[in-house]
């Protein structure tokens, strides 16, 4: 049964990327599938996922929303959202989870039975955002009086707190600080090793360098240091990144390497 009281009373959840590698087309569809965009469009991001056209696409979006059934009623952790990319990487998986075993029993069951090949990262700064995520992620089982409470009295650091996929909106949730937000038009996913510096200090400045650029970062367990999303929804987009890339990455200390990986919008036709 699910644990409540584990992000309830103590608003110990998690945020993680899980990279995956070796995908095929209709894994892409299936993680779509497993996306709670019910539970996102409860949080500021209303947008809707890309409609299967194909037999074998509706199947696979079947299959992952069944899985999703599955998260909602035996865990507490969603998933926030799947970006397809063209890199290193074939996509990258962004979770929330209550508890280490929530995290584990999500990229162990539902992940895996869509895809083994996995490497999964947790944000170690900023800590995870409220609201965290419950077994009935989108609407279900009722928390606590005492969780809500606990959870409405958290303040949110007034240092940058910007996860990977987070980055201020306007509107009712800017008072929070920090919201999701739906993807930018053109997007990358940089993966940036740091040294000597603190990483906590370089994604400090990667902000500042990349100015409007920069929609979220996170210092993260696992390799590597630094998970950095940019985007813009400029027409000029491409070119915009690419100068970022090549010109305002190189500028900042202590972010002595980096992987870099396009973010595509949709997933492949198959």
């Amino acid at each position: 049964m699910p644990r409540t009281e584990s992000y309830g009373e103590h608003n110990r959840h998690l945020d993680a990327y899980v990279f995956i590698r070796g995908a095929e087309a209709i894994d892409i569809w299936r993680f779509k599938g497993l996306v709670d965009w019910e539970f996102m469009k409860q949080h500021g991001v209303n947008v809707s996922p890309p409609a299967p056209k194909t037999a074998k696409q509706k199947a696979a979006v079947a299959f992952g929303e069944k899985l999703k059934q599955g998260v909602r009623k035996n865990l507490n952790a969603v998933v926030r959202s799947v970006y397809l990319l063209a890199g290193r990487d074939d996509a990258i998986v962004a979770v929330t989870a209550a508890t280490f075993d929530d995290l584990e029993r999500l990229v162990l069951g539902p992940i895996h039975k869509i895809t083994g090949n996995t490497e999964t990262v947790v944000s170690l700064d900023p800590p995870a955002l409220h609201p965290a995520p419950g077994a009935a992620a989108a609407g279900g089982q009722k928390k606590s009086t005492a969780a809500r409470s606990s959870r409405s009295k958290a303040k949110t650091p007034a240092t940058r707190r910007h996860h990977a996929d987070f980055a201020p909106i306007a509107g009712a949730q800017q008072k929070n600080g920090l919201s999701w937000q739906p993807p930018s038009r053109y997007s990358a996913v940089i993966s940036v090793w740091t040294n000597p510096r603190p990483p906590t200090e370089v994604l400090a400045d990667l902000e500042k360098e990349l100015g409007p650029l920069f929609k979220g970062g996170s210092v993260v367990a696992g390799d590597p240091d630094i998970l950095l999303h940019i985007g813009t929804d400029d027409p000029d987009g491409f070119n915009l990144l690419r100068k970022a890339i090549l010109e305002r990455l190189p500028l900042v200390k202590g972010a002595a390497r980096n992987s870099v990986a396009l973010n595509f919008m949709e997933p492949p036709e198959y």
